[in-house]
C-alpha cells in the first residue's frame, strides 16, 4: 500500500504483552518488519508454546497520519495445525475504499 501514491505506508506490528504468550520474543522478531521492505519473518526457531497471541498493527503515512490500532487474536489448540497459503505475489496494491479478495488454499491438519 502507498500513502497517497507517493511513499509506502509504514506498518508497525506488535504482540500485546498482557494478552499474549511469548510476547517479548515475538515483539523482538516483529520489530524486524518496521521501516524496511520485509514482507515476512521467520518464527520457526522460536519455542512458541502457549495458546493465545494478540497481534496489533498500526499503519502510518509519511505525512504523519496514523490508523487506529487493529488487533488479530490467534487462539491455538493443542492439536495438529492446518496450513493456508495465499495464491499470488507476496505484495498486492489495494485501494482502501474497495473490497479486496485473496484466493488461497487451505489444508486440514492431519489427525
Amino acid at each position: 500500500s502507498t500513502g497517497g501514491g507517493i511513499k509506502p505506508l509504514a506498518y508497525a506490528w506488535r504482540v500485546d504483552p498482557t494478552r499474549s504468550n511469548f510476547a517479548d520474543e515475538l515483539n523482538a522478531r516483529l520489530e524486524q518488519l518496521d521501516g524496511n521492505d520485509a514482507v515476512a519473518i521467520a518464527l520457526g526457531d522460536l519455542p512458541l508454546g502457549g495458546t493465545q497471541f494478540v497481534f496489533l498493527v498500526n499503519v502510518s503515512s509519511f505525512l504523519g497520519l496514523a490508523s487506529e490500532t487493529v488487533e488479530f487474536v490467534v487462539k491455538r489448540s493443542g492439536g495438529a495445525e492446518p496450513s493456508f497459503s495465499v495464491d499470488g505475489p507476496p505484495q498486492r496494491i489495494a485501494r482502501p475504499a474497495l473490497a479486496t479478495q485473496l484466493l488461497g488454499v487451505a489444508t486440514l491438519a492431519a489427525c
